[in-house]
């Protein structure tokens, strides 16, 4: 007897409620068994390990044949057929790897139109099973990212299902903005049938946010330039859409992803930090959680996009550049004004490396036009003076530990050798000292300093130092010689008046 006649001779109907492992056998391959009984069948089969060794027998290949058929596009099956046929494929696939590559091949015609929903599928096995079939598709299906963004709002509780679903989208998007912009749609789209769809979509949105951001640390796919305005439409428009969640721990279970969300985002891409664009959505984001004060189990993420920002700030103001809408985050980040301002003024304070104009940006929250023309003419000709002067401090220091560590041996060698230079040689040497005195309180009353000590290492900063002929820039260089500059009243370094140089 041929191997279909041996198929079709296993003809028992009504299939049985609970077969046993012969008759799962016969169910998965007969061509009238209903896909979900076939499904049960592959389960047995499974279960009962029968399939590893015996998926070359000619009823297992009849049965997954079958499979292979009721998915294809052109079916006469249901739509929750087609997608059930899929889901099982590869879950035959996963036990048998050795035919995966095989049912890969056989499944592609099945993408040529696209899937019907995924939500058809009330097993979130099965649906992660078609997300899976979904990531070995082929590439450039116009349908498919749209339909991935579709089943990714959707899904309801299978995790496992959006991961796969959302590392697929990405994957095949351009950019992080693209696929977000994506998501935004499919979100806005959404009405969950339910007594409170606010708390609902947010929390979709929450395990969304959840899924991906850690695949954003992980993927290395651009961001896309609208990366910012993505992330809040993504929160913004579902929101109005269907109105804001009426539990408050569903509202900041959201927040608390979305805040993670751009944290991640600015870790992973350092472009961004710099990107006031991308911190929009904590505005919103506060006012979900009332406006004022941030709640207390937000305060890990909040604590960390405090720290971002003051690392875009920083990076910004070391190349005397000032944003004002980035430093306006602090007011976001802030439970008070005053705490925001503290936060700028900590920042100018604890970094006297940053140019002047950007710590005075800082310390006062806005660009400060100090002095006008006349006024700036004579700061700038008593500036010129005080970098001479600060420069004869220099020398004045080093011509005193000269004379200091030479006087005594000089006069001991004078009182053997020339007894009458004896005299002059004192008076040389207090003259000395007593200049250097001079030119150190002069400085004093100019609140001139040198920073940096002759040979000393240093952290190189652009601020105070310049880099002498031949050196190449290094994190920790030696002072050749020190940077004049105007101390502040907290006797901090401030303004330069000449810079020094660095070997």
């Amino acid at each position: 007897m041929s191997d279909d006649n041996k198929v079709e001779a296993l003809h028992m109907q009504p299939f049985p409620e609970n077969p046993t492992l012969e008759q799962a056998v016969q169910m998965f391959a007969h061509h009238s068994c209903p896909m979900p009984l076939r499904r049960q069948a592959l389960s047995i089969l499974i279960g009962e390990k029968f399939l590893p060794k015996q998926a070359d027998d000619p009823v297992v290949e009849s049965g997954l044949w079958r499979l292979l058929q009721t998915a294809q596009a052109k079916s006469e099956a249901s739509p929750v057929d087609r997608l059930m046929a899929l889901a099982e494929c590869v879950r035959f696939g996963q036990v048998v790897k050795r035919m995966a590559p095989m049912i890969a091949t056989q499944l592609q015609p099945v993408f040529v139109n696209p899937l019907p929903a995924l939500g058809m599928l009330a097993d979130a096995d099965d649906r992660l099973n078609v997300a899976r079939a979904c990531s070995a598709a082929p590439r450039g299906l116009p349908w498919l990212v749209w339909w991935l963004a579709q089943a990714i709002a959707e899904e309801e509780t299978g995790e496992k299902a959006r991961s796969e679903m959302l590392s697929s989208l990405l994957s095949r998007s351009e950019s992080l903005q693209q696929a977000i912009e994506l998501l935004v749609k499919a979100f806005s789209d959404l009405r969950p049938a339910t007594e409170l769809p606010g708390d609902s979509l947010a929390r979709r949105l929450t395990r969304t946010l959840a899924i991906l951001r850690s695949l954003i640390l992980e993927s290395e796919m651009p961001a896309g330039n609208g990366l910012g305005n993505a992330l809040f439409e993504l929160l913004v428009m579902p929101m109005d859409a269907v109105g804001k969640p009426d539990t408050e721990k569903v509202r900041l279970d959201l927040c608390e992803e979305a805040l993670l969300t751009v944290h991640d985002a600015v870790r992973s891409r350092v472009s961004l930090v710099t990107d006031a664009q991308l911190y929009q959505v904590l505005a919103y984001c506060k006012r979900l959680c009332g406006g004022r004060a941030w709640p207390k189990q937000l305060d890990r993420p909040r604590r960390r996009l405090v720290a971002d920002v003051s690392e875009a700030l920083l990076l910004l103001g070391k190349q005397g550049r000032r944003d004002q809408p980035l430093l306006e985050q602090f007011s976001v980040l802030a439970d008070s004004t005053q705490d925001a301002k503290a936060m700028a003024q900590a920042l100018a304070y604890s970094h006297p490396e940053l140019p002047e104009d950007v710590r005075d940006w800082l310390v006062h929250g806005r660009v400060r036009h100090l002095a006008q023309a006349s006024v700036s003419v004579q700061e700038f000709a008593s500036s010129n003076a005080d970098g001479v002067l600060g420069l004869a401090l220099g020398i004045g220091r080093s011509l005193g530990d000269l004379s200091q560590s030479i006087r005594q041996p000089l006069l001991d060698a004078l009182e053997i050798y020339e007894p009458s230079l004896i005299y002059g040689t004192q008076q040389l040497f207090d003259k000395v000292r007593a200049l250097t005195v001079l030119v150190d309180q002069v400085c004093g009353l100019r609140q001139l300093a040198l920073h940096g000590e002759l040979g000393q290492e240093v952290q190189f900063s652009v601020k105070f130092f310049d880099l002498a002929d031949g050196a190449e820039p290094r994190q920790r260089m030696l002072v050749k010689q020190p940077a004049v500059v105007r101390l502040r009243p907290d006797r901090s370094p401030g303004e330069v008046l000449v810079r020094g140089l660095l070997e």
